[in-house]
């Protein structure tokens, strides 16, 4: 444990000034609590989080509790980012008032945001007018003429005195500590309105089998209990609370410093009486507030391997995730853990290793994230996911103690899929031929141009039997002869939305499964192809340039060996980051193949092939040319056919090459 925490045994010292300290107690959950309602990072966006709060039946209309035995978890990040982080608070206040009245109560646990401001780490507040009050500017200026007089007594002390202020310093000041900035600072203070709600909140709160906290865990850091661990963190606040109080009764810094500011201040102050042969009792107490400060660095609240700022859940492959989980679960026993911190890719609930952790940051701050407002409920081994528009079931209980986890929530590539349609709900049939007929039959509602790409596709909502679903109509249709396109000499070339239906049923004969369902049809006059609109989705493009890490890295990489596989067999040149598509199970889905299918008996390029998947191998070596040509005849010509046989003969070739090169296990896998 010593190792764990450097100076775990100078804040069990300060275990007696916590505020409240009874309170964190992890909690658990009575009987009489009949459900769970968990909100991720708020960051100031109210709006979002009453919206929320309303769709869950938590309050009505005017914000009053309606939850009744509802407990109501927010795991931390309330400030910053946002604008109304202020309203937030009052809300949560107000709540906790109220709740018990129905049977409920509020649990509030702590995020780094939270903890950045009690250490005065001001670098995300996005607004200070919100504290502001009438007498501001007077504030302001009793503010700046008290840093004026500390700077020439400090540079007496120090023996730097300051030269005289002139108006672009006061400028300069004034232009950091905004109206409301210094009432923003009084009010999250250990005695200021909010700072002491804030500061007798937990870091944990475990509720029946379920641990609610901000960030993630490891299992280095489990070897503490849950309450030990809430205990540390308190403690460590608390440390930073009295050892800024000692250096501004010393007149060392004042009182609405920002952390840089403290942290100069006490190295200095540290660094000029070390230098001192002997000390008073005063500044002794002195030196040993600013080697507590100095030390935040191994702090549990601020280590970005602790609880309050780590990204393990979110960063771990899958298969990493259920070992280290159960390396964790051997300290808490068959817990689920609950977490924020971490915004999703596609700011939808995820849940991980075996069902788990439960990832439920969804990035709610809308003008800075751009996310959707989410809640998880918890309500009889139900667990679901609330969003404004739907509630989708996560996890179901499945009979006995044992079986009480369903299949996590990642891509499973098989002939069929999980689609969801324009309201957030998953659509009542799943397997493709249902989708196929639909998309063949359905009313069309209304077409919208999407403005992408070369050819214009357009978006399609469509009705059947009072189930809607979108789809993307693509009706180019180019035939030329000889074609240069990108430097390459094309024969015959051909830019064929009908391309979409080959491209489609090849990846499903083949076993790919990475091509959504496509058909031909006829809208207006027009002839082209439909395809399924893959909903809660993001482009690869899209998650590059928003560096987005994925799920599961590995897993990640094996898809694009899938599609690298696929664009040589079909030789698509046009393949580029704007045509993959990533659902919110991490499934990687190619769409764009109006310029595949080229009359080249060469592959396309294989340096990147490694890899295969099982059943693709096999399928590549059994499946007769015959059943590939049934397939793909109503949609190429016979010498398109005869080129993708040839290639798909060299693609045997090479792989069965890197099996004798490698071994087996080092080229094939399975899902």
């Amino acid at each position: 444990m010593h190792g764990l925490h450097p100076i775990f045994g100078i804040i069990r010292l300060w275990i007696g000034c916590l505020i409240a300290l009874s309170i964190l107690a992890s909690p658990a959950i009575s009987q009489e609590h009949a459900r769970i309602v968990a909100i991720g990072d708020v960051h100031g966006d109210v709006d979002a989080l009453v919206s929320i709060l309303r769709k869950a039946d938590v309050i009505d209309a005017r914000n009053q509790w309606i939850g009744g035995k509802t407990v109501l978890v927010q795991l931390g990040d309330v400030l910053d980012r946002g604008l109304k982080g202020r309203e937030v608070m009052d809300l949560y206040m107000a709540l906790e008032t109220q709740a018990p009245a129905g049977g409920g109560r509020v649990e509030f646990v702590l995020g780094n945001h939270e903890v950045m401001n009690f250490y005065s780490d001001l670098r995300y507040v996005a607004n200070y007018a919100a504290f502001a009050e009438e007498q501001s500017n007077t504030c302001r200026e009793a503010a700046y003429q008290a840093y004026m007089d500390w700077r020439i007594k400090r540079g007496e002390e120090l023996g730097k005195p300051v030269a005289a202020f002139t108006p672009e310093d006061k400028e300069r000041w004034m232009g950091i500590h905004l109206r409301g900035y210094i009432e923003r600072a009084e009010a999250l203070a250990p005695d200021g309105k909010y700072g002491a709600w804030l500061r007798s909140r937990p870091a944990f709160v475990r509720i029946d089998d379920y641990i609610f906290h901000h960030a993630s865990l490891s299992p280095d850091m489990a070897k503490l209990s849950i309450d030990d661990m809430n205990h540390t963190i308190a403690a460590e606040i608390a440390l930073f609370d009295k050892s800024r109080q000692t250096l501004v009764e010393a007149g060392v810094i004042l009182p609405f410093f920002n952390f840089d500011e403290i942290i100069a201040a006490a190295r200095t102050e540290r660094k000029r009486l070390k230098s001192m042969d002997t000390l008073t009792e005063a500044q002794q107490q002195h030196v040993e507030a600013a080697n507590a400060l100095l030390g935040f660095t191994a702090w549990m609240s601020m280590r970005p391997d602790g609880p309050l700022w780590s990204r393990n859940f979110e960063n771990w492959t899958e298969e990493e995730g259920i070992k280290q989980i159960a390396a964790i679960r051997e300290a808490y026993g068959p817990v689920r853990f609950v977490v924020g911190h971490s915004p999703t890719s596609d700011h939808r609930i995820h849940v991980r290793f075996d069902n788990s952790v439960f990832l439920i940051d969804t990035g709610m701050s809308k003008s800075y994230y751009g996310g959707h407002p989410s809640a998880l409920e918890i309500k009889d081994g139900v667990v679901a996911a609330i969003y404004r528009d739907a509630r989708i079931v996560l996890v179901e209980p499945q009979g006995d103690a044992e079986a009480q986890e369903a299949q996590p929530q990642t891509v499973t590539r098989t002939s069929q899929s999980i689609w969801w349609g324009p309201s957030g709900q998953p659509l009542p049939f799943q397997d493709h031929e249902t989708m196929i007929d639909l998309m063949r039959t359905a009313e069309v509602i209304s077409m919208e141009d999407i403005g992408e790409g070369v050819t214009k596709p357009q978006k399609v909502l469509l009705e059947k039997d009072g189930v809607r679903m979108h789809a993307i109509f693509r009706n180019v249709h180019i035939d030329k002869g000889q074609t240069e396109l990108g430097g390459r000499i094309f024969l015959d070339f051909r830019d064929d939305s009908i391309f979409e239906c080959a491209a489609y049923e090849l990846s499903q004969l083949l076993g790919f499964y990475n091509v959504p369902p496509a058909v031909l049809r006829k809208i207006k006059r027009d002839e082209g192809t439909l395809q399924i609109w893959i909903e809660h989705a993001m482009t690869e493009k899209n998650r590059r340039k928003d560096r987005i890490a994925p799920v599961d890295r590995i897993r990640f990489n094996k898809e694009w060996q899938m599609i690298d596989l696929f664009d040589n067999l079909v030789f698509n040149d046009d393949r580029n980051s704007g045509n993959v598509i990533i659902d919110n199970a991490w499934g990687i889905w190619m769409i764009d193949h109006t310029r595949a299918f080229r009359l080249f008996d060469d592959l396309k390029d294989v340096s990147r092939l490694t890899q295969c998947e099982r059943t693709v191998w096999s399928k590549l070596q059994t499946v007769e040319d015959a059943a590939v040509t049934d397939v793909l005849k109503p949609y190429l010509r016979p010498y398109e056919i005869e080129s993708l046989l040839k290639r798909r003969q060299k693609l045997i070739i090479h792989i069965q090459t890197l099996i004798d090169e490698k071994g087996e296990d080092a080229v094939l896998f399975t899902w």
